[in-house]
């Protein structure tokens, strides 16, 4: 199987389990951008990177699941046997596809050495999945529950100030609305006492300030604004709600906060996923691409210095 279709496949299964989401009437509670702390496997020191950053938190908004910490399929059955304890898991079936390239080396040393990458696949359960997690995992989950959650690099206020600076961005606070101007390459952002958390201002703001980065990146032109339900907006939505996400694991911040849109829109979206499942690895690949303009925005124009 090519990496191309390895990637397909996980896609398939994401979006079906957004469609059923959909399809119950769940309404958008896929689309929770700010869900504070990195997923990560159980036992891996890494928070999960790529594709997987933003799948992990559909998955968990889409099932209900709180907890960031994820376990394969294999190593869950071989603790299982292992033990000798038998394991309940909440359905089964339901599993999401964690991606990586792994680096392959061929002809290591020689003149002719050629390195590619070829996409490896895992199927995972979140923790909450089994019965009884807290007992199962014990002391697993104990000692990463007392590790201290990382802190900003900077002041959110700072970071997103710095880079709309940067690029000459205007921002006007008042009224009752959130939006991007693209042909006034404007913002315009109700007062934050308005909203009814600081989390649910900044989840707003990062939403459009993804939006700022469209024409800066060719999803769409300034002069030709997008029009509301047309393939481009429906688009241009996820990539901004994709990358409000990233947001709300880089600075570690939860919120409840949704995105709400009609029932008929929601319907519109579960049909372009059927048709089109990979519109939502598509749409992750702009927002990776949006979170890193920002970024390089900020921290070309500043002092501070991020670690490796």
């Amino acid at each position: 199987m090519t990496n191309k279709e390895k990637l397909e496949n996980a896609a398939k299964r994401l979006a079906d389990q957004v469609i059923e989401s959909i399809q119950q009437g769940k309404g958008a509670t896929w689309l929770k951008p700010w869900h504070g702390g990195e997923c990560q496997n159980l036992y891996s020191d890494k928070p999960y990177s790529g594709y997987n950053t933003v799948w992990t938190q559909i998955y968990n908004a889409v099932h209900g699941y709180e907890s960031q910490f994820f376990v394969t399929a294999n190593k869950l059955f071989a603790m299982a046997k292992e033990r000798k304890q038998r394991i309940v898991i909440d359905n089964p079936k339901r599993l999401l596809t964690i991606t990586f390239y792994k680096p392959i080396i061929k002809n290591q040393g020689e003149e002719n050495e050629e390195k590619f990458f070829v996409l490896q696949t895992y199927n995972v359960y979140n923790v909450e999945q089994v019965e009884n997690y807290k007992e199962f995992f014990g002391n697993d989950l104990t000692k990463l529950d007392t590790i201290e959650k990382p802190k900003p690099i900077i002041e959110i206020d700072q970071y997103f100030n710095q880079y709309l600076d940067n690029q000459n961005i205007s921002i006007k606070f008042g009224g009752d609305r959130a939006c991007y101007i693209p042909s006034m390459d404007a913002l315009r952002m109700p007062k934050i006492g308005q909203f009814v958390g600081e989390a649910e201002y900044y989840s707003t703001l990062a939403h459009e300030i993804a939006h700022t980065t469209g024409p800066r990146l060719g999803r769409f032109k300034a002069d030709d604004p997008i029009k509301f339900g047309d393939d481009v907006y429906s688009e241009e939505e996820l990539v901004a709600e994709f990358t409000a996400t990233m947001y709300g694991q880089h600075f570690n911040i939860s919120c409840d906060s949704t995105l709400r849109n009609s029932e008929a829109y929601l319907i519109g979206w579960a049909k372009k996923f059927k048709a089109e499942p990979m519109i939502i690895l598509n749409s992750i690949k702009k927002a990776s691409k949006a979170f890193e303009f920002v970024e390089k925005c900020v921290f070309e124009q500043s002092q501070i210095k991020v670690s490796a």
